[in-house]
């Protein structure tokens, strides 16, 4: 393939059909990694009674699939280094049709963890990749509503995953046909990113003169494998101590709070997601195809949500979208928390859950690529961190629900915990950024800072014209 054909995509001459198809089958991709990661909420009981096991070691899936998540997510840099995105995205689906078809054949509950530890290290790479790529094919603009409109499609895709298996439990008559007509269904964004041209990586910005970003930052942001440093409008100095680098700088104040933010909400997100299930038909008292609706409605209402962040993130910048929503999500867990056992507060509070996690992913990345910040390397790390999140909270609560002494009430406890923390570390990096980093010039903050100038010079023209008419007089 022709580097003139390659490079179609970018924003910088190719054309916007080629744009909005390869836009689409990021879409189908991600839609694939909801239906891969959400089956197993719903399928858990399922799997235990067919393999001769409890319901607790369902857990040990979620833990293998982000340990598997966290080494995929570790190689996007390097393999997009050497690989066509759209090589490397079209042979994980084709493995993810291998995979995930041949969960309804095993005969342990070993057997399914082996393969979705592959499945983990596939959607690592493809959520990963998908998420650089669209960067790519969208430079030169406001990089957000994509974004956002990529990962909505996880949502949508794992909204759909329990009203699947209950379709194929009542038309098949065993819910574990599921894994298969996924399978089946990786062959479509497979066959989508082998057609369409892979985008080319763009160009680095050439900075103007007078930036505080000068030749040695420039020398150390090329060598540093997050490379993206940022416009900065401070020293490398924390907390009265100087972190030697900017690159320091920005791993310490930014890229690792924002990790463990990542890591607790989105594994807060996967918990409730993957127990509330179970929560339900115990300690609330629903019906089995009860509880597969409300987990479908949160996934649902995340993805609704993630679907009116796509004009939002048009007007109003990430950091906007992130604080409002994880309070709604804190809001909405410690409803749960103030009526345990409430069939009708659970199905309200449920809505208010999906709504509230639904902005986190997306707009982290959105927030590192405001500030210049977001490469292929920052984009595996926070894929390392939400992989993170996969492998140990829901594990964690599928261990306390059955051990522990407050059963059932650990998923909403633990979840309350960890999106109080992530509430609170993303605040502290929205302000941050706000106070020492300069956005990119096309992003919702660059527009409203240039008006802001522009208004300001305008006010100071018309103050010295006001005192030149003075001085005449």
């Amino acid at each position: 393939m022709s580097a003139e054909c390659i490079g179609g995509c970018g924003s910088q001459g190719g054309p916007s059909h080629t744009r909005a198809l390869t836009t689409a089958a990021y879409c189908s991709a991600l839609f694939l990694g909801g239906l891969c990661v959400n089956i197993i909420g719903p399928a858990g009981p399922t799997l235990a009674r067919s393999m001769h096991t409890s319901v607790a070691m369902i857990g040990n899936i979620f833990a293998a699939e982000g340990a598997g998540n966290t080494l995929g997510s570790s190689l996007i840099s390097a393999l997009l280094d050497r690989f066509s995105g759209h090589t490397l995205i079209a042979s994980i689906c084709l493995l993810l049709f291998f995979v995930v078809g041949l969960v309804p054949s095993c005969t342990s509950i070993a057997h399914v963890v082996v393969l979705y530890m592959i499945v983990g290290g596939c959607l690592g790479l493809m959520c990963g990749a998908s998420n650089t790529l669209v960067t790519w094919v969208h430079a030169g603009s406001n990089v957000g509503p994509w974004v956002n409109l990529i990962n909505a499609s996880f949502g949508l895709g794992a909204s759909c995953a329990p009203l699947l298996f209950v379709a194929v439990e009542q038309r098949v008559g065993n819910g574990l046909a599921a894994f298969s007509a996924i399978g089946v269904f990786a062959m479509v964004p497979a066959l989508a990113t082998m057609l369409l041209p892979s985008p080319a990586r763009p160009p680095p910005k050439q900075l103007p003169q007078g930036t505080e970003r000068d030749e040695e930052e420039e020398e150390e942001s090329a060598r540093h494998p997050l490379r993206g440093l940022g416009i900065g409008r401070g020293a490398s100095t924390f907390a009265g101590i100087d972190l030697g680098s900017r690159a320091t700088y920005v791993r310490v104040t930014v890229v690792a709070p924002l990790m463990a933010v990542v890591t607790l909400v989105i594994g807060a997100e996967i918990a409730f997601a993957g127990w509330i299930y179970t929560y339900a038909i115990e300690r609330a008292g629903m019906k089995r195809e009860a509880a597969a609706y409300l987990n479908s409605l949160f996934w649902t209402t995340f993805t609704v949500g993630r679907v009116c962040t796509i004009p939002l993130a048009a007007c109003l910048s990430p950091g906007m979208l992130l604080v409002p929503t994880l309070v709604l999500e804190v809001a909405s867990v410690v409803g749960i928390l103030a009526a345990p056992g409430s069939e009708s507060v659970l199905w309200l509070c449920t809505v208010g859950a999906g709504v509230g996690c639904c902005a986190l992913y997306s707009n982290v990345l959105s927030l590192l690529a405001t500030y210049e910040l977001l490469t292929a390397s920052t984009v595996s790390l926070i894929g390392m961190a939400s992989a993170l999140g996969h492998m140990t909270i829901p594990n964690l609560v599928g261990f306390t629900m059955h051990t522990g002494v407050l059963g059932n009430d650990a998923l909403v406890w633990i979840v309350a915990v960890a999106n109080v923390l992530g509430l609170s570390l993303v605040s502290a990096v929205v302000v941050h950024l706000w106070r020492h980093f300069t956005p990119n010039p096309e992003s919702v903050q660059g527009r409203w800072m240039r008006k802001q100038r522009q208004q300001q010079q305008q006010q100071y023209e018309q103050k010295l014209e006001q005192e030149q008419e003075l001085i005449a007089l």
